[in-house]
């Protein structure tokens, strides 16, 4: 038995005994080996990651130099993970320098110089700045058609970036005839089936729904529908899911008999196949009880948000954002079916523990504070 070997046996052991809570493979060639292998193995949790990058960015600008390829191969790995860990200006901050730096080392064309940009302008748009990232990626798009041309899947990414961005400023319906130009060239390169192609047509419904046409995007998502039970089956997570937008925007366009038959299916489904307890299972009974009580059964809403709650409570505990808004959901629905003395009482233990999760000032606070003050009244 080899070195390997042994060691393998060694970790398998020390693991399923519970001497150790986490084995981590790697090839320790060199000393950026073992610091990459550690900063790949911390990916799940951003923060250790940035830090880990950190760590092995400065280690490599000091022993190879800050132009190396595997430096700068860091550089964007740690700008990326900061991002990840919620420090949207520090990603920020760090890509406005590496794009130059990559620019002036590997090229302004360079394959790594444009996804850098990408990266810069995507993370400039998560801290609230859309209208910059629009330019951004609007100077982006122009670079991409020169250097890849226009049918090129990277340059297709970039106009659905840009076309989401746009929507992100307020202008949705530049944003739907975007993405509705993108949507055609997309059939004819990558084809009608592709993924992104798919992608495309649920966000091109999505937006028209929210930019006030909900007939239109029902219709769409119920094409998608159809081309996708054909390609993946009905108990595919992304049929279910395109089954689930199809049938809330039929509650939206006014058919809440169609919505609430369509979820009834959906949930069958979800709780079938991937089990009561799942996280988007527990979703569509939210949606179903809202639909209910749209319906005018609110006798029915109220009871399903109770059992909902139960497992929720039960599942995920009383203080996240999930429990909080089932509790809500409940609170409304118990006053408009009629009674306001308990919705008063649910609403007010509700406004206790968002005060002391989110601070009183919150919108969600707000407006539970609203809400119970109306139902004492």
């Amino acid at each position: 038995m080899g070195k390997t070997q042994l060691v393998a046996d060694y970790a398998r052991t020390a693991y399923e005994s519970g001497e150790v809570e986490v084995v981590i493979w790697m090839t320790a060639l060199s000393q950026t080996a073992v610091a990459e292998a550690w900063a790949s193995a911390a990916s799940p949790r951003p923060a250790e990651a940035a830090a880990a990058y950190a760590k092995l960015l400065a280690e490599q600008r000091r022993f190879l130099g800050e132009g190396h390829p595997n430096a700068l191969a860091t550089w964007y790995d740690h700008a990326q993970w900061l991002g990840e860990s919620g420090n949207i200006e520090g990603a920020v901050a760090a890509f406005e320098e590496l794009t130059p730096k990559h620019a002036q080392l590997i090229g302004a064309d360079h394959p790594h110089t444009l996804l850098s940009r990408q990266s810069l302008a995507y993370w400039i748009g998560e801290s609230g700045d859309s209208t910059r990232t629009v330019a951004e990626l609007e100077a982006l798009l122009t670079d991409h058609e020169r250097v890849l041309g226009p049918d090129h899947p990277h340059t297709l990414a970039i106009r659905s970036n840009l076309a989401h961005w746009r929507s992100e400023t307020g202008d949705g319906l530049d944003a739907i005839a975007m993405f509705e130009d993108l949507l055609t060239d997309q059939r004819r390169i990558l084809g009608p089936d592709h993924s992104d192609t798919y992608v495309t047509r649920s966000t091109l419904a999505a937006l028209r729904g929210v930019c006030g046409r909900p007939a239109e995007a029902a219709t769409g998502h119920q094409h998608l529908l159809a081309d996708q039970r054909r390609l993946l089956g009905e108990a595919h997570a992304e049929t279910l899911g395109a089954w689930r937008e199809y049938a809330c925007w039929l509650g939206e366009s006014g058919d809440s008999a169609g919505v609430v038959s369509a979820l009834t299916e959906v949930l069958v489904h979800r709780e079938r196949d991937l089990g009561a307890d799942h996280g988007d299972t527990l979703t569509t009974r939210n949606d179903l009880a809202h639909w209910c009580g749209g319906v005018g059964d609110t006798a029915g809403a109220v009871s399903d948000f109770q059992s909902l709650l139960s497992d929720r409570l039960r599942l995920q505990g009383n203080d996240p954002p999930h429990t909080l808004t089932t509790r809500s959901n409940l609170a409304f629905w118990l006053r408009e079916g009629g009674y306001p003395v308990e919705a008063a009482v649910v609403y007010g233990q509700l406004l206790i523990d968002q005060e002391r999760l989110l601070g009183n000032n919150h919108s969600d606070t707000l407006a539970t504070h609203q809400q119970r003050d109306q139902a004492e009244e």
